[in-house]
Order: C-alpha cells, then structure tokens, then sequence
C-alpha cells in the first residue's frame, strides 16, 4: 500500500521526487540517532515478553509510542529510497551528474548549470539531458 502510494505522489512530481532525496537521506539520519537515543534512555523492550509489576509509569509507554511512530518514517524513507535506487539505476553516468546537480545539490538551477557548463556541458544540453533523466525515472517506476 505505501508503495502504491508513493507511485501515485511520484506520477505527478517527479521533479518534486528528485528534489525530496537530500532531504530524505538527512531525516533518516536524524530519525536514526533520535531511535538510538530513545534506545539509550532505559525505555522497556517490547518486542520481549515482560512481567507486569507494581508502579506502572507512562514514561515506558510514551517512549514505545515515540519508538514506533519513529520507525514507521524510517520505514517510509526506506520505501522512497528503494524506489529512487531503483528509478536511477539505468541513468547514464552523464544523466545522474546532471540529476546530482539540479535536484541533489544545494545548488540554485542557475549555479548547477553554470557548474555543468564548466564540465563541458552547455545549457541547452544540460537541460535535455535533465528532461531525458527526468522521463527516464518516470518511466522506471511507472513501468
């Protein structure tokens, strides 16, 4: 289902898709060290069997709540980086370069064309190729 779901969002916006993949790498880095904290904090293990006991706290149960809505983002980020693996997979070396720069870097359109052009790649060329990326992906994940 949540695949599904991501299909649909990225028939629509696959510029938007490419753009989000920067921003997906950091918040699963966050969400993994905010897990590991969590992991850290004395927080009861219920994935074991456990024994109830006098003195029942919420702390234990806000902190499995948290846990879990936790990893169910990491499970979607992991979802939407599979599927953008699989969607740049068959990008020549020259298209995922010019992908990196438009969408990956930090870089604003008018810098990452004017570093692809200092690579050799004119303007004109480096927008088709960015639009022959762009089907590409599209048509890998709808296909």
């Amino acid at each position: 289902m949540r695949e599904s779901a991501l299909l649909e969002y990225i028939n629509f916006k696959t510029e938007k898709f490419c753009k989000d993949y920067p921003y997906k790498v950091e918040s699963k880095e966050n969400l993994t060290e905010q897990l590991e904290s969590i992991d850290g904090s004395g927080g009861v293990d219920y994935t074991k069997p456990r024994v109830q006991t006098s003195g029942v706290s919420d702390m234990p149960f806000a902190l499995a709540a948290l846990r879990i809505n936790i990893e169910c983002k990491l499970e979607l980020i992991d979802s939407y980086l599979a599927l953008y693996a699989k969607a740049t997979a068959d990008l020549s070396p020259e298209e995922k370069k010019v992908i990196d720069y438009f969408f990956n870097s930090e870089l604003s359109q008018g810098q990452a064309v004017y570093e692809l052009e200092q690579q050799g790649i004119p303007q004109s060329t480096a927008y088709m190729i960015r639009r022959n990326a762009l089907d590409k992906i599209k048509r890998s994940l709808m296909g």
